[in-house]
């Protein structure tokens, strides 16, 4: 048996319906436009230091390679802090998009069950259930661990998640 928890609810922001589709395998569409705005976000909030990092480390290029002695190759100089930075960073990228794409598109939802462990590390919230690892935030992350307090440690939960970013997109209690 499991039981929809309203305070699950507000932190994982998914609804009664939402929680049905998960169950039945299937991401709603609520939840995939907000994974797409989620996405999003956060490859905004990651494009403006990177690409910050990126235009210095372009600067840097040109310069070296302007007042560089003869005997250093000035391409060498602008593939090391131009190049290779820039395209490490488009990789990332495309791979964070190609994550979202691929949840979205199969709209295919999977499911764990077991103790759940929450904890933050180096700015960055997880949790932990059946061996299985999510990212979740530092927001959620911090909630979760407030709620996951107020329970005996051996609850049981059951985690609906998309399979290519490993996301937690709704959770329930399990009662045994």
């Amino acid at each position: 048996m499991t039981l929809p928890d309203a305070e699950l609810m507000r932190i994982f922001d998914f609804t009664a319906d939402d929680l049905a589709a998960n169950r039945d395998g299937t991401l709603s569409q609520q939840q995939s436009q907000y994974l797409h705005k989620m996405i999003n976000r956060e490859i905004l909030f990651n494009l403006i230091p990177i690409g910050a990092v990126l235009i210095i480390g372009w600067f840097i290029a040109i310069k070296l390679a302007d007042v560089a002695p003869p005997t250093y190759d000035k391409p060498s100089i602008i593939l090391v802090f131009g190049v290779i930075p820039t395209a490490i960073f488009l990789t990332m990228l495309g791979y964070k998009k190609w994550q979202i794409v691929s949840d979205t598109r199969g709209m295919h939802v999977e499911v764990t069950q077991g103790v759940t462990k929450s904890w933050t590390a180096k700015n960055f919230g997880y949790a932990e259930v059946n061996g299985k690892r999510f990212y979740l935030g530092l927001k959620i992350d911090r909630q979760l661990a407030d709620y996951l307090r107020t329970l005996p440690k051996e609850s049981q939960f059951r985690v609906y998640f998309v399979p290519a970013s490993k996301r937690v997109i709704s959770m329930e209690q399990v009662i045994l």
